[in-house]
């Protein structure tokens, strides 16, 4: 009998074993969030990355870090990340800058005066692969003495600095606002533009006569 009792009290070991470390984890858990507490800080919203003035605020934009708020402090806290999505910045922001409700509004309100947003439907290779939004980019019209668009080049349009086809005019510059992918990726990107609103005619007809050809050239547009 004693040796069977002893067997029973072994048999309880494991359970005690589990009991314990729960124990010690709730412990641990209470005192990290009683730190956080008396501390005083909370989980806010940085820049990941600097933005331009217009550019759209996606996720990977965002980043959390602990601060301490203190009065005069403009700051937005993590979980009104989705309050700043797919708004658009107000003027320029810098990498690690605090996020706040001041630095951006809709789109169309970060446009500005005398600039305009136009979408366009490219053919392949009119514009490069790697363009994304808030992009600079330099604006073609191919053909433009009157011959027809020659064809895109053989690469896709892959390349940082594609070079104007022969028989083109610059138009200016603009900045990428938007790129969709259409037909699968076999077919040409439509493209939205932040351009001057005096250039908006002759990039819209370009566009309609699959004569527009745009380079990048770096974020300043």
């Amino acid at each position: 009998m004693p040796i069977a009792d002893l067997g029973g009290r072994r048999a309880r070991r494991p359970s005690l074993v589990v009991v314990g470390l729960l124990v010690v984890c709730a412990s641990a858990l209470a005192g990290a969030l009683a730190l956080r507490a008396t501390s005083g800080t909370a989980p806010a919203l940085v820049m990941a990355r600097p933005l331009a003035r217009g550019d759209v605020v996606v996720a990977t934009d965002l980043r959390v870090v602990d601060i301490e708020p203190s009065p005069g402090l403009a700051w937005m806290p993590a979980s009104e990340q989705g309050q700043i999505i797919d708004s658009a910045a107000r003027g320029p922001v810098v990498a690690g800058q605090l996020v706040s409700g001041e630095l951006f509004g809709s789109p169309q309100a970060a446009i500005g005066p005398g600039r305009v947003v136009v979408a366009a439907a490219l053919r392949p290779g009119d514009l490069p692969e790697s363009a994304r939004p808030g992009d600079g980019v330099r604006i073609h019209v191919i053909g433009s003495g009157g011959d027809p668009p020659g064809p895109p080049p053989a690469d896709g349009g892959s390349g940082r600095d594609m070079g104007a086809r022969a028989g083109s005019q610059s138009l200016g510059r603009g900045l990428v606002w938007s790129v969709t992918v259409t037909g699968g990726g076999t077919g040409g990107p439509l493209v939205e533009l932040l351009i001057d609103d005096e250039l908006e005619s002759a990039v819209t007809q370009a566009a309609a006569t699959g004569r527009l050809k745009l380079n990048l050239v770096g974020g300043d547009g």
